[in-house]
């Protein structure tokens, strides 16, 4: 059921979105593609730089508090249909492809890259690993996961709610990690 609050939001955030994505165009010609409507609510922040792209496909949709940002070579790419709920944040250095229909919950983080850490400089002069991501087709990423550098995440995946995610998931997998509790309290 469509309330009339959701109905007004996409009346003024589908214009206002695609007048942004515009103008983002203008400046970052080489940088930024998109085909078709977007709607992102307010909040939401792209950041590019020169050396990096950022794609959408059609109807993608990203509620407040979500960030997504390339930098130094970084490639995003985000398929049809894909939404992010309130608070996802994309970072890449890399990349990140994600598919079609790919439902993120809240805060979902994804980061291509990790810093390198060396005991002489610390962390800020040593650089980044880098590593790609890939999330498939109709994949459902719960809220408050992490996807770090180099996950592949197969098609038809579920990945369950506060999960960090690492290495490489076949399609039709349902990722849960059980964590065990080690704390005891003081009788």
């Amino acid at each position: 059921m469509v309330t009339m609050r959701h109905s007004i939001a996409n009346i003024v955030s589908v214009p206002l979105t695609m007048v942004s994505l515009s103008i983002m165009k203008v400046l970052y010609p080489k940088c930024l593609f998109f085909t078709g409507i977007q709607r992102f609510s307010p909040g939401v922040v792209v950041d590019i730089d020169r050396k990096s792209k950022i794609r959408f496909g059609s109807r993608v949709s990203m509620h407040s508090r979500c960030r997504l940002a390339a930098s130094n070579g970084g490639d995003i790419c985000v398929g049809n249909r894909s939404s992010f709920n309130v608070g996802c944040i994309v970072v890449s250095r890399c990349s990140i492809r994600i598919g079609n229909n790919v439902v993120f919950g809240p805060n979902v983080m994804i980061y291509d890259h990790d810093h390198i850490m060396d005991t002489q400089h610390g962390t800020r002069e040593s650089g980044y690993r880098l590593g790609e991501i890939v999330i498939g087709d109709n994949s459902w990423i719960g809220a408050g996961s992490i996807i770090l550098l180099g996950t592949h995440i197969g098609k038809n995946c579920v990945i369950a709610a506060g999960s960090v995610v690492k290495g490489d998931i076949p399609d039709n997998t349902v990722l849960v990690q059980k964590r065990v509790n080690t704390f005891k309290g003081v009788d």
